[in-house]
C-alpha cells in the first residue's frame, strides 16, 4: 500500500512539473484535444460530431487522444505526437476528468459522463489521495456542462466551484435519445424483435472490483430465463464501460450481449438505441435520469443496496428519489416486471425527476458548440 501511495504521489508531482513547464510554451488557439472513456464516446463524441457536421474541422484542429486506432483524426497516448499536442493545444474537452498535466494557459471543458445520484466529489468520503486528486482537478477545470439549474447547484457542491463556471446547455449525448436508430442497425448489432416481444435494456453501473457478479447471477438464473420466454421478453445486456471480466454464459435466445466494442464499430452510443427499449433495468447508474426523457419505465435491481450504501453512499435516498421499483432479489425483480407490464405507477415521479434534472434536452450539441464559441473561443 505504501509503495502504491508513493507511486501515486510521484505521478501527481510529475504531472504538476509538466504543467508548470507547459505554461511557458505558446498554445495553438485552433487546437482542441478530445478525451473520453472509452475512446471516441459520450458527450465529447457528440460535441466533436456536431463540430464536424458544422465543418468546423476545416478551421480548427480537432484531435482525439486515444489508446486505440480510430477512423477520425487521433493521436495515441504516450507517443511523441501525444506529448507534443498536450504541450501545444489550447483547449481540452473531456468526459472523465481533466488530465493533471493541464497548464494554466490551457482551457479545460469538463462534460462529465454521469448525473448525480451516488456520493461523489467533496460530497463523498475520500481518502487522502482522492482528496488531493480532486483538489488538483477542480482547480484546473474552466467550464462544466450542466443539464439544469438544479444540476448546476449540485455540481458546484461536488466540485466546490463557482456557478459562473457552469454552462447550462444540456448534455450533447442527449441528442442521441431523439435520433431513432434504423431497425437494420439494431439487427446488425444482434438485437432482433419478433412480433409482440418487448425489449429490456439491462445496464448496471461499475463496481470497484471491476466485475459484474450480479449480472451473472441474474442472467444465468433458470427462473429468470423461463420468465423471459413465457412473457416474450428480450434482455439486452450492456456492461459498464470499465467491466472487462465477462464470464457470463449468455447462450440463450432471449438475451443479447451488447458490448462497447459493438457500438464503437458502428460509431454509436447507447443513447442512440434508447428509443427501441420498452423497459430499463439498472441499479446505481445515472442512466435512469436520461430514461425519464423518453418516459421509459424503470426497475432498479440492487441486491447489494445495503453494502453499497454503507461503502459508497448516495446524494439522495434511493427509496425516496428513484422513480421506479427497487428490487433486492430476483423474486422482487420478477414481481416488479409484472407490475411494470400491467401498471406503470411511477409515471408521475419520472416526470418530477425529469423536470428537476433537465432544463434543456433538445439540440444540446449545437447549443454546446454555440455556447463554447460565445464564452470561450475568440477570433481564430
Amino acid at each position: 500500500m505504501i509503495i502504491k501511495d508513493l507511486k501515486t504521489i510521484g505521478y501527481l508531482l510529475g504531472t504538476q512539473i509538466v504543467a508548470v513547464f507547459s505554461r511557458f510554451i505558446p498554445k495553438t488557439n485552433s487546437k482542441i484535444l478530445f478525451f473520453s472513456t472509452p475512446d471516441y464516446a459520450d458527450n465529447a463524441k457528440f460535441i466533436y460530431d456536431k463540430m464536424v457536421e458544422s465543418k468546423l474541422d476545416k478551421k480548427l484542429d480537432l484531435i482525439w487522444i486515444t489508446t486505440n486506432e480510430l477512423p477520425v483524426k487521433h493521436v495515441k497516448r504516450r507517443t511523441t505526437q501525444y506529448y507534443f499536442n498536450i504541450l501545444t493545444a489550447k483547449y481540452i474537452i473531456a468526459t472523465h476528468g481533466i488530465p493533471f498535466w493541464k497548464a494554466h494557459n490551457q482551457i479545460a471543458i469538463f462534460t462529465e459522463h454521469g448525473l448525480p445520484f451516488k456520493a461523489s466529489g467533496y460530497l463523498a468520503s475520500l481518502s487522502f489521495q482522492q482528496r488531493i486528486s480532486l483538489l488538483i482537478t477542480s482547480k484546473k477545470l474552466n467550464y462544466f456542462l450542466s443539464t439544469s439549474r438544479f444540476h448546476a447547484l449540485i455540481i458546484s457542491k461536488i466540485w466546490r466551484v463557482s456557478l459562473t463556471k457552469i454552462l447550462i446547455t444540456g448534455w450533447p449525448r442527449l441528442d442521441g435519445l431523439f435520433n431513432t436508430t434504423p431497425i437494420e442497425i439494431t439487427e446488425q448489432l444482434g438485437i432482433k424483435k419478433i412480433n409482440d416481444q418487448k425489449l429490456i435494456l439491462y445496464a448496471p453501473t461499475f463496481r470497484d472490483n471491476g466485475k459484474d457478479d450480479f449480472s451473472k447471477t441474474l442472467l444465468e438464473n433458470d427462473q429468470v430465463l423461463k420468465y423471459l420466454v413465457s412473457n416474450q421478453l428480450i434482455v439486452v445486456y450492456k456492461p459498464h464501460t470499465k467491466v472487462d471480466d465477462l464470464t457470463l454464459q449468455l447462450h440463450h435466445p432471449n438475451i443479447v450481449l451488447l458490448q462497447n466494442s459493438d457500438l464503437q464499430k458502428k460509431s454509436l452510443h447507447i443513447h442512440n438505441l434508447f428509443s427501441i427499449f420498452d423497459f430499463i433495468i439498472t441499479d446505481y447508474s445515472s442512466i435512469f435520469y436520461e430514461a425519464t426523457l423518453l418516459d421509459k419505465p424503470l426497475i432498479f435491481y440492487m441486491p447489494d443496496l445495503r453494502e453499497y450504501s454503507k461503502n459508497r453512499g448516495f446524494l439522495f435516498h434511493p427509496k425516496k428519489w428513484l422513480p421506479g421499483h427497487i428490487s433486492i432479489n430476483i423474486d422482487e425483480l420478477l414481481l416488479a416486471l409484472n407490475e411494470v407490464i400491467d401498471n406503470d405507477k411511477y409515471k408521475q415521479k419520472r416526470r418530477i425527476i425529469r423536470d428537476l434534472m433537465f432544463d434543456n434536452y433538445n439540440n444540446c450539441s449545437q447549443r454546446v458548440v454555440n455556447s463554447l464559441f460565445k464564452n470561450i473561443y475568440h477570433k481564430w
